[in-house]
């Protein structure tokens, strides 16, 4: 008997694992049993990899709660059902993508989990919940595109197997069924070249170490780094394939590396008849010449490098190229031409493929979209959120194209994506007649940030049209923490509203980062060259999110997710509060304050410090793995070193000492704040320290030297984290909370002192935790002119809110012979760590009187601004600086309320009718450029014709380096037509933003006003 029920029990476990293995395979209890025997209409394909995907990702327990099937594509779309069959969740799916995006959708919108490239939230109970109804989703575009060309190198050149799985698989559950897989070109272009007269040597030198690899394949550098050794080549074509194998596995295309052109300089002296155009330099650095596509060599080694690369890493159906990228030059050859020539050379070796390329600057040209067979290529769009006036449609004339976004840059520490702007443009232009818009496309520049920017642009084709972002918001905090909270979705509710609504400017799609890891300089506005000097969102209401987050119940903080979400923000919070404090620290040095230029770097090096103590309780934010995967991948003991350089390079000075790209990478990692960007900022301060003291100037330090002695440190790094981050968090908050912040004035006088005028005062609470009390407000004006308030002359100021007061200007008796203009000062007094504070600003208005007349108020013969980018401005600054459009002139700390706002070059001309006689102004580069030194520019003034003064160069900066506005005193007697221009003295006039204060004309027969 107890044989038979033994046999009994082992027979029905064998029955229950032969349904079990069916519902994997897609097959329900009685069908048949392989999913290529599927009923008519059914894709044929295998589920088993989705499973084992699954079971990857939430593990065993639950991956065998869920069956898998195959489903016809609605209306020839990819799709995927969400329903339940016997009391377990059943996925359905037209391909693995869509499969896997349904099992997403099912623990986002039942189970409330979360999976993303960041850390997991999988607080599940024993038993999944089941749907209460169906769903079903299609996707409405056909490519669903992941990766950038930077990728490998930002986010991890020495990334294992393992690591590339988990993204694969965290990129197929967000449905993406196209990734760019670059691991493994290297062995590619080695063994071809081979065939063209070049040694291992030499090859191995050309080809640059894994982590700057990305340039290389961009054609933008060569001969950089030590040379690749046998072994990597070797190591990463077995990755390559190992990668692109698991990716065709799970449904994803892998998109590999076309060839388009590269080779090594030299080239046609060794193959005889070939024609080739030397590119000149990226960065300072050699770039690899260009084989034009015309010429006959090019059809063999683009057919060699095919072959090569079908054995090494296999075949795919798309493959990506970019031409002439960044400054590529074409020289003689016809770019449509050779374009056409490229695709022909692809469609040969694999017939029926799709070029992928970039669109990115001026790419794809013109030239190469009318010469190519458009319905054979696909175009990535790397600016679909950031250029301001567009139509891809016209530009690249139909071919298809992905609305794609890089929202973040070299793996900057960064927060922000404008996903409200992809809510709205991505439906908008798919609405167009004709919309070739057939693709979305996840590029940031490194993985690894901002999961919510990810969830929502794989997400956006699979909804109907625009979401409710609020809603969807909340929907993700539930799901991301494991459960509704008000406070979780409060705090995703002000970054839905502020790091996540960033605006299209045409400037960058990332948000803006802080300045403790910018090379030093008390005037510094940006991170590095590229970053942007303004604030992308505002910081105050930013600021809100730490709070609401720290008070997220017990419950749902234990999850990675959580936990990461959290140090984000809180390091997001200091980057910003680093915003403010350097002005501060500027002005103390400015004032020569001693004691408050040392406690107020001594609070700047307070942050850097707390902020590796933050990131140091997460191993994604330390630096320790990262040189860590880096010594692994060394063939020899003798490699690591190199490699761990390499490594230690790429994010802090890039490249050579004279590139552009120092620190274009920067992390804000425990040990590279505490062992490198702090050590800086503390060169400057102890030198700048000296300097108060003695009189004797700062010595100069060589940035690039220090960077240099960092990356060859053999210092070893931890690579587990250690401390909790909701302490390191809360720390932050206490510490952001009760700093020394200031309170800065700003003025805007209006109009000119005849009967009246006025003028408004502002000042904002920098303190973006807690509010400012006591505040008062004077106002001192020459005799002759009363100032009225119109309102209470002090208030209390929320957290990062700005307080307004007002005066009117009246003229009560007479002024002194002679006075054009009269300078008004405003002051603020406030409380500041137990001592009370003035503030002070002043303003200029012209005193009206008959036969002067204000430029601003003359109509304009001709203008022309920003070379035609922008209107003239009158009485404010030009449009595009830092702090935005319509602020008052401000030049060396006084504000004008009458003038022209101008960027080089730029062009007024206004006709005098011969009736003036003298022409006065203040002209310089205005404040609004933060002082930032990279403007220099030159005034010219004619008269007729003829020219009657010219500035000099005028140059941004402090007022104390040399860079102060100038005063203009012009003989304009006898002129008809009166002419400024303002002229770009380098190459660079995006910081050329010359006002000119009270521009006034003395005037026996004034020329009609506006």
């Amino acid at each position: 008997m107890g044989r038979r029920r033994r046999a009994q029990r082992r027979w029905r476990a064998a029955l229950a694992g032969a349904v079990g293995a069916l519902l994997i395979l897609g097959v329900p209890p009685g069908g048949v049993a392989s999913a290529e025997a599927a009923s008519p209409g059914r894709p044929a394909f295998d589920v088993r990899p989705a499973h084992e995907a699954i079971r990857r990702l939430v593990g065993p327990r639950y991956a065998g709660q869920v069956s898998l099937e195959t489903m016809p594509g609605s209306e020839g779309r990819d799709t995927f059902r969400v329903s339940v069959r016997h009391r377990r969740p059943v996925i359905a799916g037209s391909s693995t993508p869509a499969l896997l995006m349904g099992f997403n959708w099912y623990l986002k919108h039942v189970a409330k989990a979360d999976i993303s490239w960041t850390g997991d939230q999988l607080d599940l109970p024993p038993r999944l919940p089941l749907p209460a109804q169906p769903i079903e989703r299609s996707s409405v575009v056909k490519h669903r595109f992941a990766g950038n060309d930077t990728e490998d190198g930002y986010s991890g050149p020495h990334r294992t197997f393992e690591d590339w799985e988990r993204l694969i698989d965290v990129y197929a559950l967000h449905g993406v069924n196209e990734m760019f897989m670059p691991v493994g070109t290297e062995a590619v272009y080695y063994e071809t070249l081979k065939s063209f007269g070049y040694s291992a040597d030499e090859l191995r030198s050309w080809i640059p170490g894994a982590g700057y690899q990305p340039w290389w394949l961009l054609q933008n550098m060569s001969n950089f780094t030590s040379p690749i050794s046998e072994a990597q080549i070797r190591a990463r074509a077995d990755l390559g394939r190992r990668i692109a194998d698991r990716m065709r596995r799970l449904g994803i295309t892998p998109v590999l590396p076309g060839y388009f052109g590269t080779v090594p300089t030299g080239f046609a002296a060794r193959n005889p008849g070939a024609v080739t155009v030397p590119q000149g330099t990226w960065e300072g650095i050699t770039r690899p010449d260009w084989l034009a596509p015309t010429n006959p060599v090019f059809t063999q080694v683009a057919q060699r490098f095919y072959e090569v690369q079908d054995r090494l890493l296999g075949l795919s159906t798309m493959y990506k190229m970019d031409l002439l990228h960044e400054g590529g030059k074409a020289g003689a050859i016809p770019v449509g031409q050779a374009s056409a020539a490229v695709q022909d050379a692809l469609e040969r070796a694999h017939p029926g493929a799709t070029w992928v390329i970039l669109g990115w600057q001026s790419n794809p040209r013109p030239e190469t979209v009318a010469a190519v067979d458009r319905s054979r290529m696909l175009v990535v769009d790397g600016l679909s959120d950031r250029a301001l006036k567009v139509d891809r449609d016209t530009d690249w004339k139909g071919a298809p194209y992905a609305f794609g976004s890089i929202w973040n840059f070299g793996g900057n520490s960064t927060v922000g994506a404008p996903i409200k702007a992809w809510n709205e443009r991505f439906w908008d232009w798919r609405a167009r007649r004709a919309s070739a818009l057939d693709g979305i496309a996840i590029m940031p520049e490194a993985s690894y940030n901002n999961p919510v920017a990810v969830e929502f642009l794989a997400e956006l084709p699979w909804h109907d049209g625009p979401v409710d972002l609020h809603r969807w918001f909340d929907d993700y905090a539930d799901a991301r923490y494991g459960g509704v909270d008000p406070q979780a979705r409060a705090a995703w509710r002000v970054l839905a509203d502020t790091a996540y609504a960033i605006p299209p400017t045409g400037g960058r799609s990332s948000g803006h980062g802080g300045l403790f890891a910018a090379e030093p300089n008390l005037a510094t506005t940006r991170p590095h060259r590229w970053a942007q000097a303004a604030f992308a969102y505002d910081p105050a209401a930013f600021a809100r999110a730490l709070p609401a987050l720290l008070a997220v119940r017990g419950s749902l903080r234990r999850s990675d997710a959580y936990r990461y979400d959290l140090l984000e923000v809180a390091r997001a919070a200091a980057d910003d509060r680093s915003r403010t404090l350097l002005p501060q620290i500027n002005a103390a040095y400015q004032a020569r304050d001693l004691a408050a230029f040392s406690r107020l770097t001594d609070a700047w090096i307070g942050y850097i410090r707390a902020l590796d103590d933050l990131a140091g309780t997460d191993r994604q934010h330390s630096v320790g793995p990262w040189l860590q995967r880096a010594r692994q991948a060394a063939a020899t003991p003798g490699e690591a070193p190199r490699l761990e350089y390499e490594a230690r390079k790429l994010i802090t000075s890039w490249g050579d000492r004279d590139t552009d790209l120092h620190d274009y990478a920067y992390r804000e990692w425990s040990g590279v704040l505490r062992d490198y960007y702090a050590p800086r900022w503390e060169r400057l301060f102890d030198g700048l320290k000296t300097e108060l003291r003695t009189g004797a100037a700062a010595p100069g330090v060589d940035w690039y030297a220090m960077a240099e002695a960092w990356a060859k440190d053999p210092g070893g790094y931890r690579t587990r984290p250690v401390g909790d981050t909701y302490t390191e968090a809360s720390r932050m908050l206490r510490r952001l909370t009760g700093d020394d912040y200031d309170l800065p004035l700003s003025l805007r006088p209006q109009g000119s002192l005849s009967a009246s005028a006025g003028v408004a005062a502002s000042v904002t609470n920098a303190n973006y935790f807690a509010p400012m009390s006591g505040v008062t407000f004077g106002v001192s004006a020459p005799a002759g002119v009363e100032a009225r308030p119109t309102g209470p002359e002090q208030g209390e100021i929320g957290p990062g809110a700005t307080l307004e007061r007002s005066w009117t200007l009246h003229r009560t008796g007479d002024l002194p012979d002679g006075t054009t203009q009269v300078t008004v000062q405003v002051t603020v007094g406030f409380e500041q760590a137990g001592r009370h504070v003035v503030r002070k600003a002043t303003a200029v208005l012209p005193v009206a009187a008959d036969g002067r007349v204000q430029l601003s108020d003359l109509p304009f013969s001709y203008s022309r601004n920003h070379d035609g980018i922008y209107p003239v401005a009158r009485d404010t600054v030009t449009p595009a600086t830092p702090v935005g459009d319509g602020k008052p002139i401000r030049l060396d700390g006084t504000a004008y309320s009458k003038g022209l706002g101008t960027n080089a070059n730029a062009d007024v001309r206004v006709e005098l009718d011969r009736g003036c006689q003298r022409f006065t102004t203040v002209t310089g580069i205005d404040d609004a450029m933060n002082h930032s030194a990279d403007g220099d520019v030159v005034v010219r003034v004619f008269g007729d014709g003829r020219l009657l003064h010219e500035s000099g160069v005028l140059r941004s900066g402090l007022a104390t380096s040399g860079a102060e506005a100038v005063r203009l005193d012009v003989d304009v007697t006898g002129v008809q037509q009166l002419r400024i221009q303002v002229d770009q003295y380098d190459a660079n006039r995006w910081f050329d933003a010359v006002s000119f204060g009270v521009p006034t004309l003395a005037c026996t027969s004034p020329p009609p006003a506006r």
